[in-house]
């Protein structure tokens, strides 16, 4: 099995000067290539991403590094590719996440995009003939877990003193 067979409903050509743009219109029709087909005739290919998919993306590499080791460390089924940037998590979407958000903190206090299968998220996978590298692959990839979902704010619990009210801070942050 490919690496990402269960994460893409297709694959699809790309164009454009970074190579990131998608090269025919597949919303409107639904048809996609095999992974096969473009890997072969294409110099810049992406991934559909699957209707209950969820690609957690953190664009900065010491961040991603740090979510990479939490995800071995607590042998969190997902599948992660390396960016040029950063590092995309590949998870199952939670039903509380229902729209794309972009530079959202995460309840651990790190920025990420947050791209859902359904919205139809196309996911780079090979540009300008450079293949993206598959850094760790999970069998069935689990649901997002709760620390990376989203939130409105997450306060500097680092930077916080005595006096600054760090306990009720905490505990409105975990409610």
């Amino acid at each position: 099995m490919k690496r990402g067979d269960n994460l893409f409903k297709g694959y699809i050509p790309m164009t454009g000067k970074d190579g990131k743009t998608p090269s025919k219109k597949f919303k409107e029709t639904g048809e996609f290539c095999s992974y096969d087909w473009v890997r072969q005739k294409y110099e810049s290919y992406g991934g559909v991403l699957d209707d209950d998919m969820l690609m957690f993306d953190i664009d900065d590499m010491v961040q991603a590094k740090l979510i990479l080791s939490m995800v071995r460390d607590n042998d969190l089924k997902c599948s992660v590719l390396q960016t040029t940037h950063g590092m995309h998590f590949y998870f199952k979407c939670p039903e509380e996440i229902t729209a794309n958000k972009i530079k959202a903190q995460c309840a651990i206090g790190i920025e990420a995009d947050y791209k859902l299968g359904c919205r139809n998220t196309v996911v780079p996978l090979k540009i300008h003939g450079s293949r993206r590298k598959w850094l760790h692959k999970g069998d069935e990839p689990e649901v997002l877990p709760k620390c990376f979902y989203p939130v409105k704010s997450t306060p500097d619990f680092l930077n916080m003193t005595a006096g600054d009210g760090r306990n009720q801070k905490f505990f409105n942050f975990i409610l």
